[in-house]
């Protein structure tokens, strides 16, 4: 594994995670467009990830993480009812850094299981 530039978080430096994740990222931009889920005239909403920021504000005008505490896919369920009160923004950086290396197939897998369903 190598660090990324700013920190010492991994980049997509193994072959299972050079392998997969670009297709899981496409992926998943195919099922939710960003330009979809910023546009307030649409329903499709969608989070993805570790590190999300929500105005508390906002937050509290959903009821708070209880109201999606039964949830399966909660960073989804998360921006669904965000959007229903407000807007949702979603994009990729480049200032981002994962601190987690997958080094096999199996783990990208399981990452993707857990994450995605």
């Amino acid at each position: 594994m190598t660090s990324c530039r700013w920190c010492s978080c991994y980049v997509c430096s193994s072959l299972a995670e050079r392998a997969l994740i670009p297709a899981f990222v496409s992926f998943f931009f195919m099922l939710y467009p960003p330009e979809w889920v910023r546009n307030p005239k649409r329903r499709t909403a969608a989070a993805a990830g570790g590190d999300i920021l929500v105005r508390a504000e906002a937050l509290a005008g959903i009821g708070g993480i209880t109201s999606i505490q039964n949830e399966s896919i909660d960073d989804c369920a998360l921006a669904r009812e965000i959007k229903r009160n407000g807007s949702v923004w979603l994009a990729l950086t480049l200032n981002t850094c994962s601190i987690r290396g997958y080094a096999s197939f199996g783990s990208v897998g399981r990452m993707i299981s857990r994450t995605a369903f």
